[in-house]
């Protein structure tokens, strides 16, 4: 009879990654809000070999209207900038506090582009934090995992951005998450030039239009 003891135990939970993340995009869940309210969804990859996908809230009045390209504020007061207090917030507060993270992120873009973030690498680390529950009015505790340190990705590319006219992170980024949905070269086509101005964009188009840029 086999002895199965070893088997019957548990591992603890992971509570430090390197992760690379792999895809980034705004967007909606119905768990969060009655999915209204805006999230980063990120897919990170870790060395220890499983991907996470980590949903990070962004604070009232913030929508997108590229798809999840970027994120833009609808509330009363224009404005750029994630609310010190929302959990998007924390985590750029968080990259902002490693060294010389904010040279780097800042030429690759605004933490309201998503394009901004994928490709990096980060060390990240769980820290715990405290909310009050809205219905109960009782303290809550949880954790969240942060990045602690800029690892890679940092030449500025998501992926390999085509040396095409007109092509930018946004654009391509935007590219991407359409055709991972789009059913097959022609329905990639089709939703393109629906939701991309490509009026001065020729070159964009043309490199839309060739199937052999693409895969489904």
């Amino acid at each position: 009879m086999t002895d199965n003891t070893e088997a019957w135990g548990t591992e603890a939970q992971v509570r430090e990654y390197t992760g690379k993340i792999t895809d980034a995009q705004f967007g909606y869940d119905e768990r969060f809000g009655g999915g209204q309210k805006l999230l980063l969804l990120l897919d990170i990859e870790t060395d220890a070999g499983y991907v996470r996908h980590d949903i990070i809230t962004t604070g009232d009045g913030w929508t997108t209207t590229d798809k999840g390209a970027t994120a833009v504020y609808e509330g009363d007061k224009p404005k750029t900038q994630f609310g010190k207090g929302s959990n998007m917030g924390k985590f750029v507060d968080a990259v902002m506090a490693i060294d010389g993270a904010l040279d780097v992120l800042s030429k690759r873009g605004a933490p309201t582009d998503a394009a901004t973030w994928q490709g990096l690498t980060f060390y990240w680390e769980e820290f715990p934090y405290t909310f009050k529950d809205r219905d109960t009015g009782l303290d809550v505790q949880r954790t969240r995992m942060l990045p602690t340190q800029l690892i890679g990705g940092t030449n500025g590319s998501v992926g390999t951005i085509p040396e095409v006219e007109g092509m930018t992170a946004v654009i391509f980024t935007q590219l991407k998450a359409i055709a991972k949905r789009a059913i097959d070269h022609d329905d990639f086509v089709d939703q393109a030039f629906n939701e991309i101005n490509m009026d001065d964009k020729q070159a964009v188009g043309v490199y839309v239009l060739d199937a052999g840029n693409w895969s489904f």
